[in-house]
């Protein structure tokens, strides 16, 4: 990992008191990683952007609130796990639309 993302947590802190560098940061480093995740799973582009914002809204929201994070790898296995769920609620929701 970068040194960036080897300090998630502490990017989630300074965002936490208000720090919009910080909160573009974390956008930023997450966003290519819950892209690409998603975009494997579902075929069409404009869900993928869909799904990604609504992702890194509910991460990063979480990142700055009251959720504490011990380190890095469970801000992203956190991040992930978001993510996993919204792709299967997608898979779902385009099943039964067709």
């Amino acid at each position: 990992m970068g040194a960036a993302m080897d300090d998630l947590v502490g990017l989630g802190r300074l965002a936490r008191k208000g720090d919009e560098a910080a909160y573009d940061k974390l956008y930023d480093l997450l966003y290519s990683r819950v892209y690409f995740l998603a975009a494997r799973y579902i075929p069409e582009r404009s869900r993928v952007e869909v799904v990604v914002e609504e992702v890194l809204l509910l991460a990063i929201l979480s990142l700055v609130s009251t959720v504490r994070f011990q380190d890095t790898h469970e801000v992203l296995r956190f991040v992930f796990d978001i993510t996993r769920e919204h792709l299967a609620a997608e898979r779902r929701a385009v099943k039964q639309a067709s």
